[in-house]
């Protein structure tokens, strides 16, 4: 995103660098609130909520032209990573104790993975195709994604918490 925001909409870099100083304090009250939302509604729909916002930032950065307006998608894209949260929590929830620091080693080399394959993949496709078409790959993964998380089962309290309201307006009926 920020080289689309430099190269394709002319943001100065000075621009870049507030933008980020911004983000990172908005972050510190918006991370807490990610986690608060993660235990009251679970990992599935947190991720639900993530993935959608993500395919609609992508699709945000393709169509908006108004400097303002991309601040704003910049904003908001980075300020909902902190509900990505709910991948660990939710990894937490299923891996057995002993699991935890495998798996833990294995998604930060993961991560890294990505962290250098997908800015050059992503070079690529902008020289090639545009700076419009990683955003629409982005999209595309973001769907796939939103689809597989519908595979996760509803938190256990969380089933228990609606059964209990259930029964209390039957009840009260």
């Amino acid at each position: 995103a920020i080289l689309a925001l430099v190269r394709e909409h002319g943001i100065k870099i000075e621009t870049i660098a507030a933008l980020m100083l911004v983000n990172q304090g908005a972050n510190m009250v918006v991370s807490p609130a990610a986690g608060r939302r993660v235990d009251r509604i679970g990992e599935r729909k947190t991720l639900s909520l993530y993935f959608s916002g993500l395919v609609v930032v992508f699709i945000l950065y393709t169509v908006f032209r108004d400097i303002y307006a991309l601040y704003a998608v910049y904003m908001i894209d980075s300020m909902m990573w902190s509900l990505s949260v709910a991948k660990a929590t939710y990894a937490n929830r299923i891996v057995e104790k002993g699991e935890r620091t495998r798996l833990l080693a294995m998604g930060i080399t993961m991560n890294h993975v990505g962290a250098v394959t997908l800015p050059l993949v992503g070079g690529m496709l902008y020289a090639g195709m545009g700076y419009r078409f990683p955003f629409y790959c982005g999209s595309a993964i973001a769907l796939i994604s939103l689809a597989i998380t519908q595979r996760i089962p509803e938190r256990a309290d969380n089933r228990r918490a609606r059964l209990r309201r259930q029964t209390t307006r039957q009840v009260g009926n």
